[in-house]
Order: C-alpha cells, then sequence, then structure tokens
C-alpha cells in the first residue's frame, strides 16, 4: 500500500509514524513521510521508542521531519529488517541518531542531529507558522 503522513504531530505515546511491522515482506511500499513534528517528552516510559521506523518498507521517502526524544531510547529513526530498501531519509532534525537495523539499506542525506535547545527552537518555530497558516 502506498501511504503518506503529512500532518504535524506531536506523539506521547511510544512509537511516532510507523510503515510496516515487521519481518514480512512487502509490508509498505512507496510512502512518503514528510513534515512532521514529534515530541516525546517522558523520560520515564518504559516502552519509550523510535519517532519514525521503517519495518519491511520499500521506496519509503522520509523527509524535512523534526524529532526530540527525552526518554532512553537512543534513535530517532530506524530502518529494520532486509525488505526495507530504496529508502531515502533527507532533511530531517533530530536529537537522536539515525540508524539501520536487522540488514535495512537507505540513503542518508542532509540529515542533522541536534541538541535540545536547537531543536526546542526549531519545534516552536515550526508550531508557530503552523497555527498562523
Amino acid at each position: 500500500t502506498q501511504s503518506r503522513s503529512s500532518a504535524a504531530s506531536d506523539v506521547y505515546k511510544r512509537q511516532g509514524i510507523g510503515f510496516g511491522m515487521g519481518d514480512t515482506p512487502n509490508q509498505s511500499k512507496g510512502g512518503i513521510i514528510e513534515n512532521n513534528t514529534i515530541l516525546h517528552n517522558n523520560p520515564d516510559h518504559h516502552f519509550a521508542d523510535v519517532g519514525i521506523v521503517l519495518e519491511s518498507s520499500q521506496g519509503t521517502v522520509v523527509r524535512d521531519n523534526r524529532i526530540l526524544l527525552n526518554h532512553g531510547y537512543p534513535n530517532a529513526i530506524e530502518y529494520r529488517f532486509s525488505g526495507t530498501q530504496n529508502v531515502l531519509i533527507e532533511n530531517n532534525y533530530t536529537n537522536r541518531r539515525i540508524a539501520a537495523r536487522d540488514g535495512a539499506s537507505a540513503k542518508l542525506v542532509n540529515n542533522e542531529e541536534v541538541g535540545w535547545l536547537k531543536g526546542a527552537w526549531l519545534w516552536l518555530n515550526f508550531m508557530g507558522k503552523s497555527a498562523t497558516h
């Protein structure tokens, strides 16, 4: 299935946005995760996970997202399993790593890992613009 995510999102649950589920082939094809703001500010959440995850997702584009995580999980964006191929991850701001797992591959272009101060400024700037448009 082809999916598109483009809404600003304040996320306070385990995981933010995900395409695919598990290591079963062809879970998701050709989706775009674009222009989202994800904030997870619960350092005591025992099952906290990534802001964006791709699992067995082919040809997905992850672009222009802002992810700020305040919990113990080390990655902001993960692409997982060998079925995740031909993925482009570009122009994202995160305060955690972007990481491959379990044989997945992606092209990473112009992503920036930022500290909390710059991340908070980006989030506030985005929320201010979206409130006036």
